[in-house]
């Protein structure tokens, strides 16, 4: 089985902290993007014949950007072109600024059970700094909304340690989320990337980082969260029982998934490659590289450990590549056990804790 992601790559404007391939929304972009989207699909729909697929993710970008009747049209190509599994997830992303009750209602209709919400913050100052195109009442109202309309799963995207991000704001938002209890939360330390807007205010001396690079506000969260049921599944993802992203697991357990559109990525058939960042991407790609059997050994055993509670399954790695986890890297994990970063039982080897806050320095021990 395989998973798909679709990347729209229009938003309403980029905010301040993205290097993600988007583009404010142009008709003329907007058309060859349709025409090129659907080639490709064509192309994967060939490839693709004898494979189920199990979850799709449409990324941005803003997808809903589109219009409801544009949004369907992508919908049902997709549905069309490729195998579904019975009840596969089907996500998309959504900004509060672009979401009502019959382009909710109508994405439901055309088979998505999973919307992403990015709210990032509750705080309109906070938005404003990092260049966001909604304001917190429309990201309240869109919480309510998708509520209402019923959609079987939905997350709330969150950013924290963010410049001048005090604690009481960021306590704040997640309380005011929290009252709404989405099955799903992602919490995100803030990453300044180098070539954003905000990475340059930054570097000039705009704003302050937090002493704590955001520490203390993870640990809150972690608090409030366990306290409302929520399971830490994954180390900046929070999910009810049975809520947990498919999508995304695929990823963390280091599984084929093919991108579609301009900038997506894949991991097919032992090879990663990544679609160029331009409007005739289709043609040709930016990245190619053959994964050798131990760069995948080691890839797949640091994605599995960002799951805090499946990690690594000894027996599902075995089956994998043919050699036991705990004796091809018996060295390291007994090294990272005596510094309190991993624990291992008979079946699994997991993040401890402590692991959880320093888990760079435990992937980079196995690479």
């Amino acid at each position: 089985m395989i998973s798909l992601y679709v990347h729209i790559p229009f938003c309403l404007r980029k905010c301040k902290y993205c290097n993600f391939f988007s583009v404010q929304f142009d008709q003329e972009k907007s058309t060859r993007y349709l025409n090129n989207l659907f080639k490709e699909i064509e192309f994967w729909k060939e490839k693709l014949a004898k494979d189920e697929v199990k979850t799709i993710y449409i990324g941005g970008g803003t997808p809903t950007i589109y219009d409801k009747e544009t949004l369907s049209l992508i919908l049902r190509k997709l549905k069309e072109s490729f195998n579904l599994v019975e009840d596969a997830e089907v996500t998309i992303e959504a900004n509060p600024k672009t979401v009502d009750k019959e382009k909710l209602s109508k994405l439901k209709e055309e088979g998505v059970n999973r919307l992403s919400l990015g709210v990032q913050s509750l705080s309109d100052r906070i938005l404003k700094l990092l260049g966001r195109a909604h304001t917190a009442k429309e990201a309240l109202e869109a919480m309510e909304l998708v509520k209402e309309t019923g959609f079987k799963s939905w997350n709330v995207d969150l950013i924290y340690a963010i410049p001048t991000q005090k604690m009481e704001e960021w306590e704040e938002t997640l309380r005011e989320v929290l009252s709404f209890f989405p099955p799903h939360l992602s919490l995100y330390s803030l990453i300044l990337e180098e070539g954003t807007p905000l990475y340059d205010e930054v570097k000039k001396g705009f704003y302050d980082l937090p002493e704590d690079e955001g520490y203390e506000m993870f640990l809150k969260a972690i608090e409030l969260l366990k306290e409302k049921g929520y399971i830490h599944y994954e180390i900046s993802n929070f999910a009810l029982e049975g809520k947990f992203c498919q999508h995304n697991i695929t990823y963390w357990k280091n599984q084929p998934y093919v991108g579609i559109g301009p900038g997506a990525s894949s991991f097919y058939e032992g090879w990663r490659f990544k679609r160029e960042e331009n409007f005739d991407w289709f043609l040709g790609y930016s990245e190619v590289t053959k994964i050798s059997k131990e760069e995948e050994m080691k890839e797949t055993i640091f994605m599995n450990l960002r799951l805090l509670v499946e990690g690594i399954d000894k027996e599902a790695f075995l089956k994998r590549f043919g050699v036991r986890v705990e004796e091809r890297y018996r060295t390291v994990i007994d090294e990272l056990k005596r510094n309190g970063l991993l624990e291992e039982t008979g079946e699994r080897i997991r993040l401890t804790n402590r692991g959880v806050f320093l888990g760079n320095q435990v992937f980079e021990k196995f690479l």
